[in-house]
């Protein structure tokens, strides 16, 4: 093994960026307009792509030595391991002082080794990652009721919303694949297996393709933890304009007496096992955002385990197969009081907690063994089946798969309201970030920005961050007052 120690050199090479506007102070839902200009070495104008933000700096306090800015990451962050206190420190006023201790922390975290086994080996360059492509395949294989192969069947992918139709045949090991597939946001396939007979007595298996993981934040200590501080950030109350706003426009309308009622909803077909749970839960606010097999983890059920099953093992559902134990007892896991084949329990497991209706929990009892039972606002699975059951929604059809990829979404812009319209709203509008724009072209020319103020006064501020074509970063800061 050899060590390196890696040397940061400051240069004074960064683009120059100028942010001008007609005035500094601005009303309320006034139209902004900031003129954006960039020059690169020797003063000449350039091309170069820009993300801007305008946020409210009295609802949004920052230290700009904590940040971390287009120089930090792309220039330091980036090429060292470990985390890094205030990051910007070395970047925003750069000095005597500000050098020395850059050097600092290169002496303890700027070290770096490799091995020369790897360098003098005859091995090609494995790379870790490979570029990720727009198109996508589905594959798998056909095998009968008995798990045997299924040679030269017939595979028709349906698109559930265009109607179209593909079809492939399987190979001498009942394998199948759609190649150079362009999946967009919202589409359902489903997947149909037959035999050269065009019999259905067979079972369609997708390959289980591994998703993104959480990785590991490595600026955890920054996250704000003084209640102090983050109570100057949450929503104040309305102010003496606002409310007065509100109240001329409620004065135009006819007040009405308030009307409480209470009712809960049935639902049909929902059904418990009466007077064996020994937990409910129902999900909230704070699982929002959740599958319901990580809401769940997050609650820390006592005496329960989830345990993701050892690799080599064949699932061929869209999530991970886990397994629940209470102690060291494997658990049932009964979708909407049925026995479902594993892979529509794992695809369950990985929906939204907003599709889930409760989880009941099932300790211990005479009759039935340990279970988690999930009641979910929708039935429609892979294989929807109690086998139990005379009144089951429907039979089992393992040659049939539906399938919900998340392909690629459209590209969503920041929502900017305009009120130089007749009739503007009366709605207060208190947003913290009036603009952002995260792809700013200019091409040699002043770049003009404009964008409304909300309701919300004080002073805001406006950071703006790019590279141009020479390579060069630069990023700027502007403040302006709302009155």
């Amino acid at each position: 093994m050899m060590n390196e120690r890696i040397f940061f050199v400051q240069h004074n090479d960064q683009m120059d960026l100028k942010l001008a506007s007609k005035q500094t102070v601005y009303k309320p839902r006034e139209l902004v307009e900031i003129n954006l200009d960039a020059h690169g070495s020797g003063d000449i104008d350039i091309a170069a792509n820009f993300s801007v933000s305008v946020v409210n700096e009295d609802a949004v306090p920052t230290d700009e030595r904590n940040e971390h800015t287009i120089f930090s990451h792309i220039l330091l962050s980036s090429d060292i391991k470990g985390y890094i206190e205030q990051p910007n420190y070395y970047f925003h006023a750069p000095d005597r002082k500000t050098r020395n201790d850059l050097d600092l922390l290169m002496l303890t975290q700027g070290y770096r080794r490799f091995s020369w086994e790897h360098l003098l080996s005859n091995r090609p360059y494995a790379l870790p990652y490979v570029p990720e492509s727009i198109v996508t395949e589905v594959s798998g294989k056909l095998v009968d009721l008995w798990g045997a192969k299924v040679r030269h069947g017939k595979v028709y992918m349906i698109n559930n919303n265009l109607g179209i139709v593909l079809s492939e045949a399987t190979d001498e090991d009942g394998r199948f694949k759609f190649n150079d597939l362009v999946i967009t946001e919202g589409l359902r396939f489903s997947v149909i297996g037959r035999k050269k007979n065009n019999g259905k007595r067979l079972e369609v298996l997708l390959n289980k393709y591994p998703l993104q993981r959480l990785t590991a934040n490595a600026n955890l200590p920054d996250i704000l933890t003084d209640f102090r501080k983050i109570k100057k950030t949450m929503s104040e109350p309305l102010t003496k304009e606002e409310e007065a706003r509100i109240q001329r426009r409620l004065a135009i309308g006819k007040l009405l007496k308030e009307v409480n009622i209470s009712a809960r909803q049935r639902i049909a077909g929902l059904k418990t096992i009466k007077g064996q749970i020994s937990q409910t839960i129902i999900f909230d606010e704070r699982d929002s955002g959740k599958t319901i097999l990580k809401a769940l983890r997050d609650r820390a059920l006592l005496d329960i385990t989830f345990v993701r099953r050892q690799k080599g093992t064949y699932i061929t559902g869209t999530y991970p197969a886990i397994d629940a134990y209470l102690k060291e007892q494997k658990m049932d896991i009964l979708i909407n009081d049925s026995i479902l084949h594993e892979d529509s329990i794992f695809d369950v497991l990985g929906w939204d907690v907003e599709d889930a209706i409760k989880v009941d929990i099932v300790r211990s009892d005479d009759v039935v063994k340990p279970a988690i039972l999930v009641y979910t606002r929708s039935i429609y699975l892979r294989n929807p089946i109690d086998p139990l059951s005379p009144n089951s929604p429907s039979k089992w059809t393992p040659e049939v798969v539906n399938i919900f990829p998340r392909g690629f979404d459209k590209v969503k812009e920041f929502y900017v309201p305009r009120y130089d319209v007749k009739h503007p709203g009366s709605k207060a509008d208190l947003r913290k970030t009036v603009y952002w724009n995260p792809s700013v072209n200019l091409n040699g020319k002043t770049k003009v920005i404009s964008f409304y103020n909300g309701d919300r006064k004080g002073t805001y501020r406006v950071v703006v961050e790019g590279i141009n074509t020479e390579g060069q970063l630069g990023r700027q800061v502007f403040r302006y007052r709302v009155e």
